[in-house]
């Protein structure tokens, strides 16, 4: 199974609005950064961060196993 890919890195904003289908979507940026040092170490202990500040949808983010493989390699 095939599943579609929805989580792209970015370096900018600007860079958002690059990725396809975004051009129509509705952008709200937050003004600081929003991953602590906390949510950084339960992500990589392999669990999982929400992002429930747009108050509608519930934005799962959790690390697949070959990235946890990867910091354990090159981090560790």
């Amino acid at each position: 199974m095939c599943s579609k890919q929805y989580i792209f890195p970015v370096k900018s904003k600007n860079d958002v609005f690059c990725l396809s289908g975004t051009e129509s979507m509705l952008s709200q940026f937050p003004q600081e950064k929003n991953i602590s040092i906390t949510s950084l170490k339960s992500l990589l202990a392999g669990n999982a961060i929400v992002d429930i500040g747009d108050e509608e949808y519930i934005h799962w983010l959790q690390l697949d196993d070959s990235a946890i493989e990867y910091v354990k390699r090159h981090l560790c």
